[in-house]
């Protein structure tokens, strides 16, 4: 009976550790706090005999929870695909990865801003405001005209699906936390940053200030300094043997 009530325990533990490590760097986990801090009360306050404010904030918690999953509906969307053996981003095809190449370089030689994200589940798009639909064959001219600073969408994202220009111009949710790390980086580094941990996807970001390119992934923003860099990347299967961006 005590081995069954420590395994007991231990599992609970292990699922609690699983979901925080999931959420941890999203802002899910400030919810998640807090939902488990009104539940806490509410316990406090259900021993104490006050009958009315256990109830009130055992309503609240019930309020929050729902509201948490219908805020973070594409992370969990992803927590569930992870444990049904989603194994993460899907590789662009060589086709696709020689025109991003091309792309990436030439924005990059006119100090073009650029923001490209991986969208194959489309869990991103749901999340993003503003786009507009295009549906468009992948090619570096198409990809070059939208990020020229005269045009509509070039402030946006573009957003690739099944190999194809999906979306663009679209507006990406981004956080408040403080990461000391990137303190001089820009809007669209932060959004390439926070989208590929969330979506635990591909993201390449060309700086409008010094034309840099990176790729963020889940783990971590890679500086690619040249072409072979950029390949060496993706041979590698995303080991972190190019410079990661301190």
């Amino acid at each position: 009976m005590l081995w069954h009530n420590i395994l007991d325990y231990v599992f609970i533990i292990a699922i609690i550790l699983t979901l925080y490590r999931f959420i941890r760097k999203t802002e899910a986990v400030k919810m998640v706090l807090g939902i488990v801090l009104i539940y806490a009360l509410s316990y406090i306050a259900g021993h104490l005999g006050f009958e009315r404010t256990s109830f009130l904030l055992n309503l609240g918690t019930q309020t929050l929870a729902f509201g948490t999953l219908l805020i973070f509906s594409p992370e969990l969307r992803m927590f569930l695909k992870k444990l049904g053996g989603f194994s993460g981003p899907k590789r662009p095809s060589k086709a696709t990865l020689k025109v991003f190449e091309d792309a990436l370089f030439e924005l990059s030689k006119n100090k073009h801003g650029a923001l490209i994200i991986m969208d194959e589940n489309g869990d991103i798009s749901a999340a993003s405001e503003n786009q507009t639909f295009l549906d468009a064959k992948v090619s570096s001219s198409l990809i070059g005209t939208i990020f020229h600073p005269n045009t509509p969408l070039h402030d946006g994202a573009v957003l690739i699906q099944k190999g194809r220009i999906h979306f663009a111009g679209c507006k990406l949710p981004l956080s408040a936390r403080k990461r000391d790390n990137f303190g001089t980086l820009g809007t669209r580094h932060m959004v390439a940053i926070e989208t590929a941990e969330s979506f635990d996807t591909i993201v390449f970001v060309v700086s409008e200030e010094t034309g840099a390119i990176r790729i963020a992934t889940k783990s971590g923003l890679y500086f690619v300094a040249s072409r072979q860099d950029f390949r060496q990347f993706f041979l590698e299967h995303y080991d972190s043997t190019l410079k990661k961006l301190k």
